[in-house]
This record gives structure tokens, sequence and C-alpha cells, in this order.
């Protein structure tokens, strides 16, 4: 048989292609082409390997991506937050959708309805990511969205195997329940920490760039799978290590490594989000064909419930923080007008996504009787349902959250004041040079020490003059280009130097090939040549 699975990787590709040139959210559009390729080939999943095989590839390296791009600084400071959302939140989503969902329908019990529950328990972090830049939240906003979407996945994914193991094992016991779960938590943490410590390590040894990235590359599916071996959450490990190697490379790792890191990254995230995406649509109609008598207008409708069950659940569980808050942490909530519109704008970004759609995939298709899994298709089906209406409620938030008019100011001006910082450190460090020579009675390169002095100092007073608005000489409506337009347009002129270089043949084509390297990396401190 015609295998179509290299098709649908190319459709999910082009499709993310176009979507990201068009800054459109790429969500839907890949969910759509998902469905029409399942729809023109159908049975494609059926050429696709394993579902539990699924989930280890593309899963594990998104979630070890997420943590490689993470703050442990950032993390730290929001930690309890994140902690109530996707611990706290993910335990109560599932339970209340468990109770609801198995008194509703005859077909789940409460342990299939609870691991249902648990799948579309986790928020996902690229659909809400979309929203929050478009929507300008502040940093203290984002950080709490990405943080609680980074752990809830290994959280629910934890609950979720409690619950299947009671449904393919026909009971589970409330003491081996709690047995498994910590077991997968203290296992997880503990892998992923030590893995990490051993990955950063190997990473400084190798002293290469190429070969730790290639050390990096294979991280996330040597500890998932270690960790799942030994009891623990796969997920929770792999989230760990990434946090822990993201952190270690900060302080101690090779700058060349980092750079060429961040673009092999960039490329697996953005290759891997577009796949599960297209995944979703495609195993829709796979899953419903498999249904008893479906009811397309019922399945509709319990989504939507579900959809709006899970909105509730949402604000209810921020609602009773921010009421219980102040008696916690008084200080976080000194402006409580703030405070209410930041909790408002958490609570609208619950926004569900493919990881959902791949958890409910993991789910196996029989139990120890040799039976089909109860509902399995059901729960997939409406995780769909679910995972589709979300997406499309989170365009009509989009408004809702830039109405809000929470600042970023306060964003803006710790950004200054840590760029300034660093600025002066390089001038105070600049002019300690110069009196070690002297006492030493060597000599120092007056020229470079003076060019490179008015440099510093010209950074400085320029962050000086941005940090205070009223220092700047005219207003930003007023100025004809700005610095980073200016630069830019010093930039444009060498590159174009350099290929007139290159094609009139007049340096040798290895000085060409670092010359090239040398824009580039300007062209990536200075960013997008596209954007302003």
């Amino acid at each position: 048989m015609e295998s179509y699975a290299f098709p649908l990787i190319l459709v999910a590709i082009s499709v993310g292609a176009i979507c990201r040139y068009r800054n459109i959210n790429p969500a839907l559009p890949l969910i759509a082409a998902g469905l029409i390729f399942e729809f023109i080939f159908p049975k494609t999943l059926g050429d696709l390997p394993d579902p539990e095989v699924i989930l280890t590839l593309i899963l594990a390296p998104l979630v070890f991506a997420a943590g490689l791009s993470s703050s442990a600084v950032d993390l730290r400071k929001v930690g309890r937050r994140i902690l109530l959302l996707a611990v706290g939140l993910v335990a109560i989503t599932t339970i209340v959708v468990g109770l609801l969902v198995s008194a509703s329908f005859a077909a789940l019990s409460f342990a299939a309805a609870c691991a249902l529950g648990a799948v579309l328990a986790p928020t996902d972090a690229v659909a809400a990511a979309v929203v929050a830049a478009r929507s300008g939240l502040p940093r203290r906003v984002t950080l709490v969205i990405e943080g609680e979407s980074l752990v809830n996945d290994g959280t629910a994914l934890t609950i979720l195997r409690v619950a299947v193991l009671a449904v393919v094992a026909g009971s589970v016991t409330l003491m081996q329940s709690t047995g498994i779960l910590l077991a997968a938590v203290v296992g997880g943490i503990a892998i992923g920490a030590i893995g990490g410590f051993c990955v950063s390590w190997l990473m400084r040894a190798s002293r290469q760039a190429i070969v730790a990235n290639a050390i990096l590359l294979l991280t996330p599916f040597a500890l998932y799978e270690i960790s799942e071996e030994i009891g623990g959450s796969g997920l929770l490990t792999v989230v760990v290590a990434g946090v822990w190697i993201s952190h270690s490379n900060a302080i101690k790792g090779n700058p060349k490594t980092r750079l060429q890191g961040d673009s092999i990254w960039s490329l697996i995230t953005f290759l891997l989000e577009s796949f599960a995406f297209v995944l979703v649509g495609a195993e829709f109609l796979d899953s419903y064909s498999r249904l008893d008598n479906p009811n397309l207008l019922n399945l509709v409708l319990i989504a939507v419930g579900l959809t709006l069950l899970l909105m509730v659940i949402r604000f209810l569980f921020m609602a009773l923080w921010f009421l219980v808050g102040p008696k916690v942490r008084p200080e976080l909530f000194a402006n409580r007008k703030g405070a209410a519109k930041e909790f408002v704008a958490i609570g609208l970004l619950g926004v569900r996504g493919p990881v959902s759609v791949l958890a409910a995939f993991s789910i196996p298709l029989t139990v120890d009787s040799g039976e089909p899994f109860p509902g399995r298709d059901l729960i997939l089906i409406l995780t769909f349902g679910v995972v589709t209406l979300s997406l499309i409620m989170s365009h009509f938030s989009e408004p809702i959250i830039r109405r809000l008019n929470l600042s970023t100011s306060k964003d803006q001006a710790v950004e200054d004041k840590a760029r300034l910082t660093i600025a002066k450190a390089s001038l105070r460090r600049l002019d300690e040079i110069a009196v070690e020579a002297d006492e030493n009675g060597s000599s120092i390169d007056t020229a470079a020490f003076n060019d490179l002095r008015a440099i510093a100092v010209a950074r400085i007073e320029t962050l000086h003059a941005v940090a205070d608005p009223e220092a700047q000489l005219a207003d930003e409506s007023e100025i004809w280009m700005s610095r980073r337009d200016i630069r830019q347009s010093m930039l444009n002129a060498e590159r174009e130097a350099l290929n007139r270089l290159r094609s009139e043949r007049r340096a040798p084509g290895e000085v060409l090939k670092d010359l090239t390297r040398e824009l580039d990396i300007r062209q990536e401190v200075l960013g997008d040549p596209g954007t302003s």
C-alpha cells in the first residue's frame, strides 16, 4: 500500500511556512490542512508509527525545546503561581471532568472519563503565546502562561498514566495511584536533574559546537526513554533537563554553541509544531469513521459543553485564587485592579493545543483482557473538538485582552536598566585595564583605548537617554530614521559591497565566507531586517 506519511509532512511544512510568512496563527490552517489531506487520502494515520512512538518523537523534543528557551531565573520568580496552575488546576480539571462526563455517558467509566479530563487539562504554549504577543501582554503575565504550559504537560500525562492503568487493569487502589504518581514525579525530576547536569558537562567538555549540539539533539529522546523505563514521568524529565541545560549554558556555555543551538531548535520546534497540528486534523476523520452510529451534531454540542466547562473551571479557580491570594501573598495584590486584569488575561489564555490530541493518541488500543479500550475513539473525537473550539475562541479573546490595557512600560524599564548595568561594567573594566597597564609599566594602544572608551561612553549615554524620555532631543515621530534603521542601512551597504567583491572576484572565497558570517552575526544582534 502506498504511504502518505511523507506527503503529510510536506503539507505540514508548506502550510506552516506560509502562515509564518503571512504572520498568521498557524494552528487552525494546519488543522484544516490535516482534515483535507485525510479526506483525500483516507487511512493516512495507518501508515504512521505506533501512537506511543509518535508521542515520544514529537512531544518529548517539543517540551524539551520549551525548557531550553525558558529561564530558571524567571521560573523561580513565578514558581508558586505556575505550580498552582500546572498542578492544582490540572488535578481539579481532571476530577471535575471525570465526575461530570462519567455521570453523563454510560460508555465512559470514571477512570476513562478521568483520562479524558487529564487529556484536556494541559494548556498549549504556542497558541497562547501568539495571542499574548499580539495583545502586548507584560512579561510577568506571559511568564506565568509559558511556565504553566511547560509544567502542566508532565502533570497531566502523569495523571493520564494512572487513569489509563485503572482502565486497562480493571482497578487501581488509592495506595497504588499515590505510589505511581510519586514515582513519576520524583523519578522524573531526579532523572531530569542528573541528566541535565551530565549533558551540560559533556557539552562543555566537547569544546566543539557541532559535537555539543549533536549531544543536545539526542538528549530528549534518551532521557525520556530512561525515565519511562524506571517509572518516572518522561515529560517532566525533559522539562527539568531543558531548564537545567539552558541555565548552565547561559553561565558557562560556549557562545558559538548557544547561537548554533538556538537556530537548530528553532527549526526543530517549527517542524514538530506544524506536524503536530496537521496530525490533529488528520486524526479526526480516522477516529470518526470508527464510531458506532455517530451523531455529528451531538458530538459538536458535547465538545462545546466541555469547552465551556473548562473555561468555567479555570475562571472559578482564578477567582478563588484572587480572593485567597491577598491573605497569603499581599505584596502581589497591592494593586488590586491591575491584579484583577492580569487574572482575567491568564483565565482567557487557557488555550488547548496538539499536546492534548497527542496525549489522547497515546491511549492504548486494548485493555489487558484484549477488549478495545472503552471510549478511546470518543475521547479522541471530543479532544479534537475541544482543541479546535479553544483555538477559535482564542481569536475572540485577543481584543478582550487588548482592552485590559495591561502596561508593559515596567518590562522596558527593567530591560533598559539591565543593558545599562552591563554597559557600565564594560566601561569600568576598560578603565581598570588602563590602570593595570600603568601600574605594571606596560604600554597600551592609546588610539585603540580612546576608540573603545568613546564607544562605551556613547553606549551608556544612549541608554541613559532611552531610560529618560524627557532627555531625548526629539519626539520619536519627528526622527527621520531611528537608530536601528540607520544601523540596518549601514549593514545593508556593507552587504552590497561584499556582493560586489564576490561578483568581481576581488577576494578569495574563504575571506568572503568569513565576512559573510561576520555580517550575519551582526544582523542576528540587530534583529530581523523585515521588522522595525
